[in-house]
């Protein structure tokens, strides 16, 4: 049950911080559920993989380039869905993606208090 709860708020955040960020388009509801399922599964799968080879930048920048990191999931995942997400470029995304990890963290800072 928390993880469907987890889902439908990460969900949300992906509405939400798309509303909040100029260039960056959703396709409603029903692509805000698309573009987290990508999204999730992008994070499990590819992101530590990426994360890993770029961990020599990722050590000299104090871990800061895990916001490119970021950027780069959200425009692979523009690149699976394309009808459900549109971004207009590379820094909409970097803007996207650090939205998208304060409201994620503020929505499961306010509805799963654990």
């Amino acid at each position: 049950m928390k993880l469907l709860i987890k889902f439908i708020l990460f969900a949300a955040a992906v509405y939400f911080a798309a509303y909040f960020v100029p260039g960056i388009d959703i396709a409603g509801v029903k692509g805000a559920v698309i573009v987290s399922i990508v999204l999730g599964l992008l994070n499990t799968f590819v992101k530590p993989f990426v994360k890993l080879l770029a961990f020599p930048v990722n050590l000299l920048t104090l871990g800061l380039f895990t916001v490119v990191i970021n950027a780069l999931m959200v425009l692979l995942c523009e690149m699976f869905v394309p009808e459900s997400l549109v971004v207009e470029g590379f820094m909409p995304a970097l803007v996207y993606g650090v939205a998208l990890v304060v409201v994620s963290w503020v929505l499961n800072f306010v509805f799963l208090k654990d």
